[in-house]
């Protein structure tokens, strides 16, 4: 009889042990998809963010070739993808794109596009209004200042971006 009570005893901490076992498996594949989901988030955003600075680019290729009509489209264009991509991620490299075409827009003397941009990014950034607020007092007064761009983008790092990911993934 006591052995039996031994064998039983046995059997339950085998079978306790198993369910810790598989929780603690459950447990880390929920942090892996959580963390691959964050991953995916960045990379899409990272993709449309890529997509803007292309437009972004052509457009600057237009404005030097004073097509400036065909290069306000381009800047256009590209603000969609950049709201797009900081509805997915709001990123600071995001943040510098908008900053980028911002300063385009009001350099073009294309102030109400400018506007449009700014009220997007304020959307998506608003622990930045200083840019946001000089951007608009150069549209006020008709003052685009080459070092607007300088001023405030933001200088990026590759670790700080991955640990941030992985801080806010493991709460998960």
């Amino acid at each position: 009889a006591e052995e039996r009570k031994a064998q039983e005893i046995a059997a339950m901490k085998e079978e306790a042990g198993q369910r810790v076992r598989n929780s603690a498996v459950r447990a880390a594949e929920q942090s892996t998809e959580k963390l691959a989901a964050r991953w995916k988030e960045l990379a899409e955003a990272l993709k449309l963010n890529e997509e803007g600075l292309k437009l972004y680019r052509k457009g600057k290729l237009n404005a030097a070739a004073s097509q400036i009509e065909s290069a306000l489209d381009k800047y256009e264009e590209a603000v969609v993808k950049f709201n797009a991509a900081a509805k997915t991620k709001a990123l600071d490299i995001i943040f510098n794109s908008f900053i980028m075409v911002i300063a385009a827009f009001i350099e073009q003397e294309a102030f109400d596009e400018a506007q449009k941009a700014i009220d997007y990014a304020k959307g998506h950034f608003p622990n930045k209004t200083d840019a946001f607020t000089e951007a608009k007092r150069m549209i006020v007064d008709n003052d685009y200042s080459t070092n607007y761009e300088d001023r405030y983008l933001v200088q990026l790092n590759q670790d700080l971006i991955e640990n941030n990911i992985m801080e806010h993934s493991e709460g998960y």
